[in-house]
């Protein structure tokens, strides 16, 4: 498993989302690995902001962050829109690898 990594979701109206992981801690005896992660505005839209909402992070397959369309946040370039912890278990050869999916609605005058 990498020591880090990151993705950039697709950009709508000049906005996406950088999702960013790195590892916080290890523990043989659990075979177990904590990530930190991290979500960031991002995009060519570098002036100004874009409202989103309807965030959702899955690792794993599981939700890790979650919020309703109803939820707004203004987000800038570079603006920190969630960020947490996970445990990711390993194989038992101690190896693993993960997937982790990032979204969210870019609204003008309604949610795309």
């Amino acid at each position: 498993m990498a020591s880090s990594g990151s993705f950039t979701t697709t950009e709508y109206e000049g906005r996406s989302l950088t999702f960013s992981w790195s590892i916080q801690s290890q523990s043989i005896a659990n075979n177990t690995t904590t990530i930190s992660w991290n979500l960031k505005g991002s995009g060519s839209y570098t002036y100004g902001w874009v409202t989103c909402g309807g965030f959702k992070v899955v690792i794993n397959g599981s939700t890790v962050y979650s919020q309703s369309t109803d939820y707004r946040v203004n987000v800038y370039s570079g603006t920190t829109v969630a960020s947490g912890t996970h445990i990711i278990s390993h194989n038992s050869d101690g190896s693993k690898t993960f997937s982790a999916s990032a979204q969210a609605g870019i609204y003008t005058y309604a949610v795309n």
